[in-house]
């Protein structure tokens, strides 16, 4: 048998998984979900207390948007903690380094959980909330956001008057992989305070880098970067070329947090 990974044997650990995290999250999940639906609740509350019942508010797409960022900043922030801080807990992690599973596949499947579960199941309840407001309140919340976004591309929004089309939801997802990665990282490494520790960490080692460049540039460095912009036919090319330096730096940075998180998981020991 392969030691390090085996189809059944994997299968078995994620469904393993998938099933702690339910018990662990499932219903903190639920409970983010309808965010929207307590954001409506709360303005249309506050709207009745004012006396503007007949006022009418748009909640447009701004108000769409609003509700699942932080529906999802909640859960990138909350998810990893509850999923998995537990292993650095003595009993827990010990049982938990006697699951008959490889580290590499305990690894995949904190991935898998982390990045491609918790956010498909995170937008299907806002989604379910967004079209419960939008069929029970029409009058009052109007359509879903599927309709409010008619005539728009997410995935090419035309920037006017220029000729540049941003993907939306690009970043967004590689923002969240990262973001969330960064998290389980912390939650596998702290043993207290999690969260307020990766978020320190995090703001250390920006700040180290912000200072680093600083220290780095100098009018020769800054000039040379100044001509090799002016040497683009517009800016369509500058962003283009900004694109890919950050596709490049968020990349290194998963490549990084990833193989931190499996060093992490290799050295667990009680």
């Amino acid at each position: 048998m392969n030691n390090i990974f085996n189809i059944r044997r994997f299968s078995n650990y994620f469904m393993y998984d998938l099933r702690n995290a339910k018990n662990n999250y499932g219903l903190s999940m639920v409970v983010v979900g309808l965010i929207p639906v307590i954001m409506f609740a709360f303005s249309q509350t506050m709207i009745w207390i004012v006396g503007a019942e007949n006022v009418d508010v748009v909640y447009g797409v701004s108000f769409r948007i609003m509700s699942m960022i932080l529906a999802t900043t909640i859960v990138m922030l909350t998810s990893p903690v509850k999923m998995y801080g537990r292993i650095t807990e003595r009993r827990y992690g010990s049982d938990w380094l006697l699951v008959p599973a490889s580290t590499f596949e305990k690894w995949l499947s904190m991935v898998l959980v982390t990045v491609l579960v918790v956010p498909v199941v995170t937008v299907a309840f806002l989604l379910v909330s967004d079209t419960f407001l939008s069929l029970v309140f029409q009058a009052r919340y109007g359509e879903n956001i599927f309709s409010a976004l008619d005539g728009i591309n997410i995935f090419a929004f035309e920037v006017v008057p220029s000729e540049l089309s941003i993907n939306l939801v690009y970043p967004f997802i590689i923002s969240w992989v990262s973001s969330s990665l960064v998290f389980t990282l912390g939650a596998v490494c702290f043993k207290r305070a999690k969260v307020a520790k990766t978020i320190l960490i995090c703001m250390v080692i920006g700040v180290f880098f912000s200072l680093f460049f600083s220290a780095s540039i100098n009018e020769d460095s800054l000039n040379l970067v100044l001509e090799n912009i002016c040497d683009y036919d517009g800016p369509e090319q500058i962003v283009r070329m900004v694109n890919n330096w950050l596709n490049i730096l968020s990349f290194a940075q998963i490549v990084v947090v990833m193989a931190g998180l499996f060093f992490r998981l290799k050295t667990i020991k009680h």
